[in-house]
């Protein structure tokens, strides 16, 4: 039974695969293989990715409240039961996610309101530049580019009880490039000797619209997940931005949540010729410790500032010259994906 629904307007299905629900599946997917690998306590391959994105390892028994944003979004006070560890939010929102939704073919019925329509429902405030309107779910932004990201994710202000909404925008730049609806279809990958260095995380999780679709999933206010840091040039998608946060903003962000499991769905994908093994971020990092720079360990703004000046790396190991595979989000193929 559905706890949740959304619903996509058919300006959704006009690029693509012409069915925008398959990339929603393919989100759930992805979710559901990321949630299976964290749960696998002999699956150590996971468990670095895991202390890489989200600064943390799995066995960190520190507890913490859901974002502040999530209580804002809800209405409602922090309760004890709130604070868990880092995995178990982690696994907890990924697993709803991939069980707890629907899809409804009643807009007023949804929790979340998925449109593609290049933002040709709002209008421009005439007394106020930049004040975009949406009559239609009652939705206000400011924003000097309507239709520049990737997607957006808005929360109108203010939903009549009971039914609490969000709307989700795809625009043209979330369909460039689109390769494939799903990991699983690309099956096998044939490389000449040494080609697979050269793929990247951020190669590929632009063009995945699954990727896209899971982070605006968890901005809803079910799991109220942000975008942590907004970075000049960087906007808030990919491997480098999700690197570039601490410890603090990556337990909230909803990219690391998104890439983690993007990352996941690498293993089922196997070398042309090979029976067994996938593709994980390269094992580079056990040579240097978690995350793209000892800054980005830091829990605060405080603790950066004392180590500005500190001795630190950036995407080379500190004892070579050689490149760190790792902080660039190399996918590189391992016989045994879970050592």
């Amino acid at each position: 039974m559905a706890k949740y629904f959304y619903w996509i307007d058919e300006s959704c299905n006009r690029l693509g695969e012409k069915n925008f629900d398959l990339y929603i599946r393919e989100a759930m997917r992805l979710a559901r293989v990321a949630v299976s690998r964290l749960e696998n306590p002999n699956d150590t391959d996971f468990a670095r990715v895991f202390n890489f994105l989200l600064k943390t390892p799995k066995t960190d028994k520190a507890k913490f409240k859901y974002p502040d944003q999530w209580y804002a979004w809800n209405e409602c006070v922090e309760d004890p039961s709130d604070y868990k560890t880092t995995l178990d939010h982690v696994i907890a929102d990924l697993s709803d996610f991939s069980t707890s939704w629907a899809r409804t073919g009643q807009r007023d019925k949804a929790e979340v309101r998925i449109y593609a329509d290049q933002g040709q429902r709002y209008e421009e405030d005439p007394q106020v530049p930049g004040l975009w309107q949406d009559h239609e779910n009652g939705v206000n932004i400011m924003v000097k580019n309507l239709t520049g990201p990737l997607a957006r994710t808005c929360h109108p202000a203010y939903c009549p009880p009971p039914k609490k909404f969000v709307t989700m925008d795809f625009f043209d730049r979330a369909w460039i490039g689109v390769r494939t609806k799903c990991l699983q279809s690309l099956k096998r990958l044939e490389f000449a000797d040494g080609t697979e260095l050269s793929m990247k995380v951020d190669d590929f999780s632009l063009d995945f619209l699954a990727v896209t679709i899971l982070h605006e999933f968890m901005h809803c206010n079910i799991y109220g997940r942000v975008d942590a840091k907004i970075q000049p040039g960087m906007g808030t998608s990919g491997w480098k931005y999700c690197l570039n946060l601490n410890k603090d903003e990556s337990r909230v962000d909803a990219e690391c949540i998104a890439l983690l499991a993007f990352v996941a769905g690498w293993a089922e994908v196997t070398r042309d010729g090979k029976r067994i093994g996938g593709f994980t971020i390269a094992r580079s990092w056990d040579k240097i410790q978690p995350g793209c720079n000892e800054l980005a360990l830091c829990e605060s703004e405080e603790q950066k500032k004392k180590m500005e000046g500190s001795n630190k790396w950036n995407e080379y190991f500190l004892d070579g010259d050689l490149v760190n595979t790792a902080a660039q989000g190399m996918l590189i193929f391992y016989d045994d994906i879970t050592s």
